[in-house]
């Protein structure tokens, strides 16, 4: 699943980039060039208003992207939305699409802040935590909510949305990679009008054919970046087909500026770290390298007693370790056991507690 999330992320670097590669309805056909397209008068008017667009962007305290993407293919469609909260300090996103295998929805709901990723706990990956599930009972932390990663690296399966990655225009101007155009794609010139969302707002459209080579099939997209009476821009349109295959992808991204957006962060009460988690599944798996010992330990303890006829106590104890020959260091009411897994300790005891020998870890 969140593998297809890259895809969707991907939305803020190609779909809301996609003048790179859009066929628009009101625009001409695609027989231009790469370098005749850029060589246009609209095109250089709309390259000139994409930067200062972005410029206005970076320099804003909050912004909220809304994407849509609805998938449609032998007349049955299906649509996902990913919406991404962005301020100077933190950010986040929350994502809904369908299972490539089974059909079923999921969410994904992560961010970043203080330095770190954080993701919710219900598709937060913990494979690779020893004793998961333990050890986040062991924390105290089994119904909490978020996982943070006490990392800036990306998380696996997910995509880079720092702030500083979000709000850049390699991210969110419309023309910022078009030198990755492929020279065998023909494009239309770029076309200007009185917008279809309202009156005070300006489209630019324009369109591009990337055509079959080998096994790949010929793909025609259709572009409408919208931008507001103050030349920001606030929504892009785009519908990709794949006419041999009857794919038809619909892409709606809106941008908004929102300068008192507050964005909800984990807090230590409904979160786990991962560091603290991945720590206390170590020292758990290094406990049970050395429960055997500690169960013998109580075993002999428990002999000794019996065999002197006497209440078990803190000296069968001792006693039971040096006969086993166990290194072991002293505890309260008895003896610590120690063993190291991954470069992390645990320690179990065995401690006599009203007459019993009671092991567990300490």
């Amino acid at each position: 699943m969140k593998i297809k999330l890259k895809l969707i992320i991907a939305a803020l670097a190609t779909f809301m980039l996609v003048g790179s590669t859009g066929i628009a309805a009101n625009a001409g056909p695609a027989t231009l060039t790469f370098a005749q397209f850029q060589s246009g008068t609209v095109y250089q008017e709309l390259a000139a208003l994409s930067s200062a667009s972005d410029t206005y962007l970076v320099s804003q305290n909050g912004v909220e992207f809304n994407i849509s993407v609805t998938t449609s293919m032998f007349g049955e469609s299906t649509t996902s939305t990913s919406r991404f909260l962005a301020t100077k300090t933190a950010s986040s996103a929350s994502i809904t699409d369908f299972d490539e295998e089974t059909g079923e929805p999921f969410n994904i709901d992560f961010g970043f802040a203080n330095g770190s990723y954080f993701e919710d706990m219900s598709t937060a990956p913990l494979t690779g935590v020893p004793n998961a599930d333990a050890a986040l009972a062991r924390l105290g932390k089994s119904a909490t909510t978020n996982l943070i990663y006490d990392s800036a690296e990306t998380p696996e399966g997910l995509s880079d949305i720092r702030p500083g990655t979000l709000l850049t225009g390699e991210t969110i101007a419309p023309l910022s990679q078009l030198s990755v155009a492929q020279e065998s794609m023909t494009f239309s010139e770029v076309s200007k009008s009185a917008s279809v969302i309202d009156a005070s707002s300006i489209d630019y459209a324009y369109s591009a054919t990337v055509p079959e080579a080998g096994l790949s099939p010929a793909i025609n997209v259709s572009a409408r970046l919208t931008f507001d009476s103050n030349n920001h821009l606030k929504q892009v349109h785009t519908i990709a087909t794949v006419p041999s295959v009857g794919l038809t992808l619909t892409m709606l991204a809106t941008l908004t500026v929102n300068d008192s957006l507050v964005i909800n962060l984990p807090t230590d009460a409904n979160s786990v770290h991962m560091n603290a988690l991945v720590n206390m599944g170590k020292r758990i798996s290094a406990e049970k390298t050395i429960t055997t010992k500690a169960k013998a330990v109580a075993s002999k303890a428990k002999a000794l007693a019996k065999a002197a006829k006497k209440t078990l106590v803190a000296k069968h104890i001792t006693d039971a370790a040096k006969a086993l020959k166990y290194k072991v260091s002293s505890a309260k009411n008895g003896v610590k056991l120690t063993a190291t897994y991954q470069g992390v300790s645990g320690y179990v005891c065995v401690v006599a507690t009203k007459g019993a020998a009671v092991v567990a870890p300490c």
